[in-house]
């Protein structure tokens, strides 16, 4: 009875172990289209279309935006669990304590999981269009 028990245990531990350290990638490039300038990270990202993807280890994340083949920005954040699921690929935008329109987190279509991104300050002035408008392409 003891071995079955620690049995059960041992798998109970390397399941736990293979959980953190799990590897993800989302080999799909989605189309992010940003309206309006806005800064993720401390990294500024023009009104314009971005492919983006995603890879994910353990509880870290690294998040890539390109245009036109060219990697734009390379974006770490840490893996999340949202008080809801939403129905499609989301970004969290708010205003950062500065003022600038931020992307703070990214939710996975329909899923509660996503991704936060550090909030760094790293301007002197506002952007010039305050409004912050965001949405993924289908």
């Amino acid at each position: 009875m003891n071995m079955i028990r620690n049995l059960g245990l041992t798998a109970v531990v390397f399941g736990v172990m293979l959980a953190g350290n799990t590897k993800a990638t989302d080999a799909e490039v989605h189309t992010l289209k940003l309206t309006h300038a806005m800064i993720v990270a401390g990294v500024d990202l023009h009104a314009a279309a971005y492919d983006i993807r995603w890879d994910i280890e353990g509880t870290r994340a690294t998040v890539t935006f390109s245009q036109k083949g060219h990697v734009v920005a390379t974006i770490q954040g840490k893996c999340a669990v949202f008080d809801r699921s939403v129905p499609a690929d989301t970004l969290y935008i708010s205003k950062h304590p500065d003022g600038f329109p931020t992307i703070y987190a990214l939710g996975f279509a329909s899923t509660n999981k996503g991704i936060v991104f550090p909030l760094i300050q790293s301007r002197s002035q506002p952007l010039a269009d305050a409004h912050a408008f965001a949405y993924f392409a289908q």
